[in-house]
């Protein structure tokens, strides 16, 4: 007996989370499901393809990108480096060839008309080079025996012409097809069920009410039409939706607001933060179980890498609509990174890979000291280093191969399914050979839409999806996160590929010739602008208790952000914007009562009662605090900064931090301790060693001042800057190792200066035959030193400048200046970037020229000579000053004789870029007698002994000045700054304040007085431990 064809039914939902959830959601409330004939709208497209095309035609999409590419080659040859696609790099060019056949998939009845269209433009138009590219795209897959996007729509199209009876075996004996939820269809599915409907009963249901169906139908030109709504949606939500869409304040004028919630936080982490704390309390409030939240954002990638973080900290189960992307994986980051790093070459890039614990490396540590010891520029020749060589092209088997040798092997699900997605990509590559820089750009493609979905299903976890997957779907409380200016809606831009009047221009070629299109093919910008808003409008339609908005008022940097339109639009129409008077949401009441009277919550919502409606904010989150208040905590790390900001509970803190937090909560105890201490006045600050305070090694720091023969000036001004820093530095030997930028460091910068300033002066003293001129030297006779044109025994060599002779001095000393730069870089000392150094340089030339060109012009008239360049001297000079002996390099001392040619004074000088640089005499002074500046007096000390075999004596303190030759590059500016910087050492209570303040900072020194002050604030800073800058009310 013959068995009766059973008639069937397919339903077909728009996403396969919305698919599962109806499952789930069936099986629960019937006890099982039928999920037979169930399916997603990808999912019966991609049966149709299967069944219409042979799975030997379809390319994979490693061999599609690597035929794109092949496919560019052969098409830039023709175009013969003329039009507007010669212009563009190859992967430019791969980027239009994808937007196009992604484009003529949506119409594949019509693309043969649509390149004839663009090929009937001259050979070196934008569009017939289009036309072009993507012949040969086709003709090279027809070669191969594969076929375009184009050709299998169109087989697909061709089959459901066909008999039933030849239709794929899941469409037989189907009697009807229902698409629920639908916003819209693409123009291709559109044709899609446009054939099916000729032979089967199709029934559309609309994700939308009717009221916004049918205008969203005919807004968007679709021919199919949607009959009913799938699910009604909850009566307030559509209340506000019919709002929103009307922009009318008075359609909720009877609306309880209590459902709808607004707030604003501080960066993209603290957003997400606060969600997952009003999540945690309408939990706790309503009973709600977490697959009954969900939180819609613009694009996945703002949150990746913020949800798994934030709600593990709050213990918060969560979904990933479509799993975590590979490309988030810190191990393929790590590999991309490593791989990648020859191409920029930066140092500090380098050495945070080291450090990358995914990387597998011997000794990182030593590793890093090595680096920065041989290698001070910021920029590094990444392909020289041994690690990278070879590298400037690689295969896919070599990648393989620095996978497996760089790669630890992570013993998490995530990672170690990331990296098996990599691997498969690369076994792809095996055989192909790319520039390094080609073969990244092709692996970030790749993976691009490559995701991992978790160990075990976490569909019972909070839903995070974007816009597009948000349909089909209910949950009891839906938060809309990242509402931002640019971000929702997105701003809707010109195509690049074809624009809106060309677009149009085809639209009307293929009506002419009676070729029906649907209104989303070839769409303008405003049909995409609709389309947002119809995937908002949905998103919103899915909230049955409580729909919360909100966007980041503040970046990453402190910046200040806009809400996007959306945000705004809603906000006027429900917020506090939309009424005189206004209540405070639930949660908001609830922050409130467990908050001091006077909290931040308090003041706002005060503030906001006295502005304009429509200049009100939302309330803010906690994100904007520096620390969370005891009565807001929800995480053990937030009890730590509470512990440190809150003095009442710092004492609990030993009971209250769990095992794994003992090291930071001893940090925290130390940070605190030091705060205490600096905000005490000086003289009632009681001893601590976490700021200092170290009697214990007071017997070891006089063991070390006796091994050092002396100190030098430099040192001693750390000293009296910051005892801790001193013992940090010089005595420990703990410095941190210097942070190159592109801008030469100010350290490097003066070593150049003053090595040129020194050979041009040595050069000049000794005679240079490009400046001819009167050698001159400080001789010595029994009644002390005179000026004398022949030398002597242990005479100084002294410059004689001639002011007619400025321009050769100066093209001397430019000449030189070059020679001495070029042997710097050849060096490769670490002048910064060297496009930034080009500059630089000219500036650092024109500052030596101007500080030479003043004494060619004056000292002659002065009778000052310059003498004593670089001069070095040690103990065994004798200068020693509050019980140390001193040792240094004076850079320069100028001698000035008398009209009978004896030595009458000295001028200590010492060059100095501008932060030396003082607005007054005075102020010079007052650094030299708290000893904050050491330099002047001990060089001058230095001097004085040198010339008068005595120093710091009421006579030679009258003959001695000392001061600074600042950077200056004007000529008319420089004369005031230098006499300003040259004090006398015979002003009263200078050398005897400066010794004073010295010896106190020595004795202090050798007492092990170690305290932070007063000069150094940085050690009561808590930045890395807290989340963004406070904002002061």
């Amino acid at each position: 007996m013959k068995t009766a064809c059973v008639q069937r039914e397919i339903v077909v939902f728009p996403t396969d989370l919305a698919l599962r959830r109806y499952q789930t959601e069936q099986a629960l409330a019937d006890g099982f499901c039928r999920t037979a004939g169930h399916l997603s709208i990808s999912g019966l497209l991609r049966s149709l393809r299967e069944a219409a095309v042979e799975p030997s035609a379809i390319r994979s999409s490693v061999s599609i990108v690597l035929a794109r590419k092949q496919a560019v080659e052969t098409a830039r040859g023709h175009f013969d480096e003329r039009g507007a696609l010669a212009q563009l790099s190859a992967s430019a060019c791969e980027v239009v060839l994808e937007k196009l056949e992604n484009e003529l998939a949506q119409l594949p009845l019509q693309a043969e008309k649509i390149l004839e269209w663009l090929r009937a433009y001259p050979s070196e138009h934008r569009l017939h080079q289009m036309g072009l590219l993507y012949e040969i795209w086709r003709v090279q897959g027809e070669q191969e025996g594969m076929l375009d996007a184009v050709e299998q729509h169109r087989r697909v199209l061709r089959l459901l012409r066909k008999d039933a009876s030849d239709w794929p075996p899941f469409l037989k004996g189907v009697r009807r097809i229902v698409f629920r939820d639908v916003r819209w269809f693409s123009p291709f599915e559109e044709q899609v069920i446009l054939r099916l409907n000729e032979r089967l009963q199709v029934r559309v249901e609309s994700a939308l009410p009717a009221s916004h169906s049918d205008v969203q139908s005919e807004t968007l030109g679709q021919r199919v039409m949607a009959e009913i709504q799938t699910e009604p949606w909850a009566g307030w939500t559509e209340e506000l939706g019919d709002a929103w869409v009307m922009e009318s304040a008075e359609m909720l004028s009877g609306l309880e607001r209590s459902s709808i919630d607004f707030s604003r936080s501080a960066g993209a982490y603290g957003e997400i933060e606060d969600v997952a704390r009003r999540i945690v309390w309408y939990m706790e409030a309503h009973q709600t179980p977490p697959h009954q939240f969900a939180i819609v954002v613009p694009n996945m990638s703002m949150v990746q890498d913020v949800v798994p973080h934030v709600f593990g900290r709050f213990g918060l189960p969560y979904y990933f609509r479509r799993g975590r992307p590979v490309l988030s994986s810190p191990c393929v980051k790590a590999f991309m990174g490593w791989l990648a790093y020859p191409i920029e070459g930066d140092r500090d890039g380098l050495i945070d890979l080291i450090r990358h614990p995914a990387i597998r490396m011997e000794m990182r540590e030593r590793q890093v000291e090595n680096i920065l010891k041989e290698h001070p520029h910021p920029r590094l020749p990444g392909f020289d280093l041994e690690w990278f060589k070879g590298t400037q092209r690689l295969s896919g088997a070599e990648g393989l191969e620095r996978l497996d040798q760089w790669i630890l092997e992570p013993e998490d699900h995530f990672n170690a399914k990331a990296l098996e997605s990599l691997r498969g990509v690369l076994e792809g590559l095996k055989e192909v050979s790319l520039p390094l820089s080609e073969l990244i750009d092709l692996l970030a493609h790749l993976l691009e839409n490559e995701t991992i979905r978790p160990e075990e299903s976490r569909e019972q976890g909070i839903a995070v999806m974007n816009y597009e997957d948000a349909v089909g779907l209910a949950f009891d409380w839906i938060g809309f996160c990242g509402m931002n200016e640019g971000r929702c809606p997105e701003p809707v831009r010109q195509d690049a590929l074809i624009p809106a009047a060309e677009r149009e221009a085809l639209r009307n070629e293929l009506i002419d010739q009676q070729l029906e299109l649907p209104m989303l093919a070839l769409a303008d910008p405003s049909v995409r602008m609709e389309q947002q808003r119809v995937r908002f409008l949905t998103a919103l339609g899915m909230a049955r208790e409580q729909v919360f908005f909100s966007y980041s008022a503040l970046n990453e940097q402190g910046g200040e952000q806009m809400c996007g339109r959306f945000y705004r639009q809603i906000w006027m129409l429900a917020g506090w914007a939309s009424e005189q008077e206004f209540a405070l949401s639930s949660y908001d009441e609830w922050r409130m009562k467990r908050l001091p009277e006077n909290s931040f919550l308090m003041r706002h919502a005060q503030r906001q009662k006295q502005v304009e409606p429509v200049e009100r904010l939302p309330m803010p989150g906690e994100s904007f605090l520096s620390w969370m208040p005891a009565a807001l905590m929800r995480t053990e790390d937030e009890a730590l900064q509470c512990a440190v900001n809150h003095p009442q509970t710092a004492g609990q803190l030993d009971e209250a931090v769990p095992v794994e937090f003992e090291a930071l909560a001893e940090r925290i105890r130390m940070e605190q301790a030091r705060a205490d201490y600096l905000n005490q006045p000086e003289d009632e600050r009681n001893e601590l060693i976490y700021a200092g305070h170290l009697p214990d090694i007071a017997a070891s720091i006089q063991d070390w001042l006796k091994v050092q023969r002396a100190i030098s000036p430099t040192a001693l001004e750390e000293l009296t800057h910051c005892r801790y820093l001193f013992l940090m530095n010089r005595i420990l030997k703990l410095r941190a190792p210097n942070e190159l930028d592109d801008f030469p460091l100010p350290l490097d910068r003066g070593k150049l200066m003053h090595a040129i300033f020194d050979r041009v002066f040595k050069r000049l003293a000794t005679g240079d035959p490009a400046v001819p001129s009167t050698l001159a030297w400080a001789v010595q006779d029994e009644a002390g030193w005179l000026l004398s044109d022949q030398p002597a025994a242990d005479a100084v060599p002294l410059v004689r400048f001639h002011p007619e002779q400025k321009e050769a001095v100066l093209e001397f000393v430019e000449d030189v200046a070059r020679e001495q730069i070029t042997e710097a870089v050849a060096k490769q000392e670490a002048l910064g970037h060297p496009a930034v150094w080009a500059v630089e340089q000219e500036k650092l030339i024109q500052s030596i020229r101007t500080a030479v060109a003043f004494d060619v012009e004056h000292s002659l008239a002065e009778r000052r000579y310059p003498a004593l360049f670089e001069f070095s001297f040690d103990e065994s000079l004798g200068v020693s000053v509050a019980g140390v002996a001193i040792k240094g390099k004076v850079d320069r001392v100028d001698l000035v004789f008398d009209e009978a040619g004896r030595l009458d004074q000295l001028h200590v000088l010492d060059y100095k870029g501008s932060s030396r640089e003082q607005s007054k005499t005075e102020f010079y002074m007052e650094r030299v007698m708290s000893a904050l500046d050491c330099q002047l007096p001990l060089y001058a000390f230095a001097a004085q002994h040198y010339f008068f075999g005595t120093f710091d004596t009421p006579e030679v303190n009258a003959r001695t000045k000392a001061g600074y030759i600042i950077t200056e590059r004007d000529p008319s500016a420089f004369p005031g700054k230098r006499k300003k910087a040259l004090i006398s050492m015979d002003e009263p209570e200078l050398t005897m304040g400066f010794k004073k303040a010295l010896r106190e900072q020595v004795d202090r020194m050798g007492a092990g007085d170690f305290s932070v002050d007063p000069y150094h604030a940085g050690f009561s800073n808590y930045q890395p431990l807290l989340r963004n800058r406070p904002i002061v009310e």
